[in-house]
């Protein structure tokens, strides 16, 4: 199996690339949400793939390193530059308008989006269409190319699966300055384990899988490896490690109906995962099924130590014994009767599962179906976590991002607690439990703190990777 570069798409432009030099103000560049600081000589601003192309290959020549940036709000680092220079996709955002078409062997609503798109404007203008983008990353101002790069999923991949899903083909640009052009299903590895991309000079780039056996779970550490597999995925989710991505086509979904929201707070942690174990298997059960039920899109978990952060802000809200929170997401039917909406399969079964919840004012927030002001509060409360957790660091924070198999759903999330408190760390946890994925947030406050983080973080890992989950989800 081979596939063929082509020539980068010619560039009108005839101004120099933008570039940005140390003097000319660039501190926003050297760090990301991690606020761990680099050194950088400069950052380039391409406004096209054919400018993407001369910067690679320019590199390539002269040896010197680069460092892809997105819109920085990746919390592990990744776009920190310890020296060369930065490459930010950021001038190229463009986003085409969606189109159905057929192009891709069956009928398909696609959008068509430059690397730099932020993820809130594309789906905002696949909504203002009709349609839906169905990847839900924590942040809606990070970038379609960082998303693509780390696989990004967030609160909906319970239902809608990780970014992975709904990439229909790409370019990318490679450091000789030649680009792949991929869709999927069009290049596989063979059996071997083998595939080649012949460059436009003749010269070949021949591609080996590695032996190693991905974790059952969803995992990030280290490039994506299945038998047989289709290019694509080897691109998507390699921190840009490999080229760049110019260009992305998605698929888009229809729209879903009306949504029903929760946030649900719990005084015993043992209860609230009793909840996440109930809504979890009977939601897959619905859905494997066909059965008109409880099927929840997103099941987030809040553990204590990140409530902590947000009580003085929502003081009086918040429960005092409140030792961990659950926000939900449900589907309704497109067409329902908003009035009864209590009355439809989904509700009766959620309502069942909450029990007494549902009725105490003070122990849930339901939003009921249009009630946008109500449900945009709880979206809120959820992001005001991360928020203030960033807002009150003093030192450099160490993301996490954990992942297990759905059968140690109870003991991972014990440990994920047990351990940065027997080291004696800050923290703060929350995550996307319907998946077992949980983000430790390690807070150290000097660096004698920062040193006993390094050791939880090291016995986090050693302990999610003894279940059979990965250190990066």
């Amino acid at each position: 199996m081979s596939i063929k570069t082509v020539s980068p798409e010619p560039s009108s432009l005839t101004s120099p690339i933008p570039f940005r030099s140390t003097s000319e103000g660039v501190e926003n560049y050297r760090t990301d949400e991690s606020r761990i600081q680099g050194r950088i000589k400069g950052v380039f601003f391409p406004r096209n793939e054919a400018e993407i192309a001369t910067l690679l290959l320019t590199a390539q020549v002269n040896k010197t390193l680069i460092t892809l940036r997105g819109s920085g709000t990746g919390l592990v680092a990744g776009a920190v530059a310890k020296k060369g220079y930065i490459i930010s996709t950021e001038r190229m955002n463009h986003i085409e308008d969606p189109k159905t078409t057929c192009e891709f062997g069956s009928k398909k609503t696609i959008m068509r989006v430059e690397p730099g798109a932020i993820i809130k404007e594309i789906s905002d203008r696949a909504q203002g269409a009709g349609f839906f983008y169905a990847v839900n990353p924590t942040e809606s101002s990070a970038s379609i190319g960082g998303n693509i790069n780390t696989d990004a999923a967030g609160s909906r991949a319970f239902k809608y699966g990780s970014t992975r899903t709904y990439i229909e083909k790409l370019r990318i640009v490679l450091m000789n300055g030649e680009v792949l052009v991929l869709q999927r299903g069009k290049h596989h590895f063979n059996d071997s384990g083998k595939l080649e991309i012949v460059c436009s000079g003749g010269q070949s780039i021949n591609l080996t899988q590695p032996r190693y056996i991905m974790p059952e779970v969803k995992n990030s550490a280290g490039y994506y490896n299945q038998p047989t597999m289709d290019l694509i995925d080897l691109f998507i989710g390699s921190e840009g490690t490999l080229g760049v991505i110019s260009q992305a086509t998605l698929r888009l979904l229809p729209s879903p109906g009306p949504i029903l929201t929760g946030l649900i707070f719990y005084d015993s942690l043992e209860e609230a995962l009793t909840f996440i174990r109930d809504a979890r298997e009977t939601s897959l059960q619905n859905r494997i099924s066909g059965k008109s039920g409880l099927d929840l899109r997103a099941l987030e978990f809040i553990g204590r130590s990140a409530l902590d952060f947000v009580r003085d802000k929502y003081k009086g809200i918040i429960p005092d014994e409140t030792l961990a929170a659950i926000m939900i997401e449900q589907e309704l039917p497109t067409k329902c009767d908003i009035d009864n909406f209590d009355q439809l399969p989904a509700c009766r079964e959620l309502f069942d599962l909450l029990g007494d919840k549902a009725e105490k004012s003070d122990g849930s927030w339901i939003s009921f179906p249009g009630d946008n002001k109500h449900m945009q509060r709880i979206l809120d409360f959820r992001h005001a976590i991360p928020e203030s957790v960033n807002r009150k660091l003093r030192y450099e924070k160490m993301g996490t991002d954990l992942i297990a198999p759905a059968r140690h759903l109870e003991k991972f999330v014990h440990l994920c607690s047990e351990i940065p408190e027997k080291h004696q760390v800050p923290h703060a946890i929350w995550g996307h439990i319907s998946k077992c994925q949980l983000h430790v947030n390690l807070i150290p406050s000097d660096k004698f703190e920062y040193q006993r983080a390094l050791l939880a973080y090291e016995d986090l890992a050693q302990a999610v990777t003894a279940l059979g989950g990965s250190v990066a989800a």
